[in-house]
């Protein structure tokens, strides 16, 4: 190239001259010497391509469109093609490399060398190679490291878990093994604790063991049941040390006022009415007996369970249906010579239950005594009567009504 300022006005009859000027050839003839050679016409044109210590590029082509022109060596270009995707960038992959396009910036220039990431995953290293990512943990897992590639796994308490976990922390408070068969419960600062001997649970039988590791039943208890009252005190029940293999079964339903549980010898308990004494009373006047029958008042009552007994009347009512004992002891005194006798009835609803007669023998010289008894047991429906009736009265018997001399009882046996 000149390296003066060009003057002169170009046309295509002239030419440029190496002072800077265009001048008209006048029957010059001019040589070149390659790579310029002139051609017909004074057409001036390159063989080879211009190099760059030239000026040019030394190169007849720079390949496709959008090509990148670099030097491959001193005062050499070479292309690089154009790039295959959006968003790539040059790189030299090594030292003084040529360059080439990349989509992904490695971790040596400080990003991931990844361009995709699992969705949810965690990154972790790889030394220089692509940065690592996990897999999606599913629910309830933790990262585990493994020695080597981390991954989301469930919590081995064998593998994971050293040392004992506290109770504050969820765990027993405990390194210790339960028995099996113990019920754990809460011990001193909360620890899990268990009493095997003494709180043991039957899996197999569904069984809960009090003081015994062999339970027999639902609920075994060892020595005392106790069952205290909801403000003080308590009820007991205890075994004889040596106990038998007995088992009681209630009754379905309560029984009525009085009952008590009796066993029937098989160890199936029913309720019983006990054997008791309604009716307590005495004569306390004295009377005249007859020979016509009449009913005999026991006018003092020292036990009359719900009045049963009219103490006025000398008749009793049955207050329920059931077996009824009635006893009378009276006693007679006489002072003649003659035979004396007189019989006493035991009458229910009506009608003469039992009969019995006493007979006084005659005593010369003083006072002869009798009693005169008399017993039955007898069923009775709720509301039937019974009373006592004396007569047939021969000669003559004085009651002696002191106290215990004249008594009616009345039992209740079932």
């Amino acid at each position: 190239m000149a390296s003066n300022p060009v003057s002169g006005t170009p046309s295509s009859s002239n030419y440029l001259r190496g002072d800077g000027t265009w001048n008209t050839p006048v029957g010059t003839t001019y040589t070149a010497t390659a790579p310029i050679s002139i051609s017909g016409g004074n057409v001036i044109s390159l063989s080879t391509p211009l190099s760059i210590a030239n000026g040019g590029t030394g190169l007849t082509a720079f390949g496709g469109t959008n090509t990148v022109l670099y030097t491959s060596a001193a005062n050499t270009l070479a292309s690089v093609a154009a790039s295959s995707a959006a968003g790539q960038f040059l790189q030299t992959t090594t030292s003084g490399a040529a360059p080439t396009w990349l989509t992904t910036l490695g971790v040596a220039n400080g990003d991931t060398g990844a361009n995709t990431f699992t969705t949810n995953g965690l990154l972790f290293g790889n030394g220089t190679s692509v940065i690592g990512v996990t897999a999606q943990g599913t629910a309830g897992t933790v990262l585990h490291g493994n020695g080597g590639v981390p991954s989301f796994s469930a919590v081995s308490l064998t593998a994971d878990v050293t040392g004992t976990l506290p109770v504050a922390n969820g765990g027993s408070g405990t390194a210790t093994a339960f028995t099996q068969g113990s019920v754990v419960f809460a011990g001193a600062s909360g620890t899990y604790s268990q009493k095997n001997a003494n709180f043991f649970w039957d899996n197999t039988n569904n069984r809960l063991g009090i003081g015994t590791v062999t339970p027999g039943s639902d609920l075994d208890v060892k020595g005392t049941l106790r069952l205290s009252g909801s403000t003080s005190g308590y009820v007991g029940f205890a075994p004889p040390a040596v106990a038998g293999s007995t088992t009681y079964t209630l009754p379905s339903a309560d029984g009525t006022s009085g009952q008590a549980l009796t066993t029937n010898g098989s160890g199936v308990l029913i309720w019983t009415t006990l054997p008791s004494i309604l009716v307590s009373a005495s004569r306390t006047s004295a009377y005249t007996p007859a020979v016509a029958y009449a009913t005999l008042v026991y006018n003092t009552a020292a036990v009359n369970a719900g009045a049963a007994y009219n103490t006025g009347t000398g008749i009793f009512t049955a207050p329920a249906t059931g077996i009824y004992q009635i006893i009378i002891s009276n006693m007679y005194s006489s002072t003649n010579t003659v035979n004396n006798s007189l019989n006493a009835r035991i009458v229910v609803n009506g009608s003469t239950e039992t009969e019995v007669a006493q007979w006084l023998a005659p005593y010369s010289t003083g006072t002869s005594y009798a009693t005169l008894n008399a017993v039955t047991i007898v069923s009775m429906t709720s509301g039937q009567t019974a009373n006592i009736t004396t007569g047939n009265l021969q000669n003559t018997m004085t009651p002696m009504v002191g106290t215990g001399q004249h008594n009616l009882k009345i039992i209740r046996l079932n």
